[in-house]
């Protein structure tokens, strides 16, 4: 798969940690052996691994100070809004750390619903956005409705919007 992935000259390896394989405060030295071969490779071919995973940041940086330099954290706003409502203090903790952010929101259910509406405070994101001087990618991560192609243009003018008021 990594050299697949170096075939493709993609620069990021990105591996979820959710449900059965989640990395806590409380397992994630258990991760560190497989890690560490993972990262082996990953260095060689100058890829770097972001992990996508609800970690507080103090474990991240107890983690990643055990590993090396090229690990980062996707930030998923979907997933992080269930863990803690604070997430623009999350994004100025994690600062450069962020290589990726997941635009995702969800109802009190925490059930995926479109963008607008939910628990996540996006002006709130991109402030700290702001902040931290992010520059990298996004991926929106949507539920479809009804109309698809109808959803995902109005999520794509919203995500425009708050990067031009925001970030530019």
């Amino acid at each position: 798969l990594l050299n697949r992935i170096e075939f493709l000259g993609a620069k990021n390896f990105i591996l979820p940690l959710y449900g059965r394989s989640e990395m806590n405060n409380i397992n994630y030295k258990t991760f560190l052996k497989s890690f560490k071969e993972i990262i082996k490779i990953l260095e060689k071919k100058k890829i770097n691994i972001l992990l996508e995973t609800n970690i507080n940041f103090s474990v991240f940086e107890k983690f990643k100070s055990l590993l090396g330099k090229k690990i980062y954290l996707v930030f998923d706003t979907g997933n992080r809004v269930i863990k803690n409502k604070k997430l623009a203090s999350e994004i100025l903790e994690f600062k450069s750390s962020i290589k990726l952010v997941h635009i995702k929101n969800r109802d009190k259910y925490y059930r995926n619903i479109k963008l607008k509406g939910g628990l996540v405070n996006f002006d709130e994101i991109f402030r700290a956005l702001k902040k931290i001087k992010y520059k990298n990618n996004f991926t929106i991560e949507s539920t479809r409705l009804r109309n698809a192609f109808y959803t995902g243009k109005n999520n794509a003018k919203m995500i425009k919007t708050l990067i031009k008021k925001y970030l530019r």
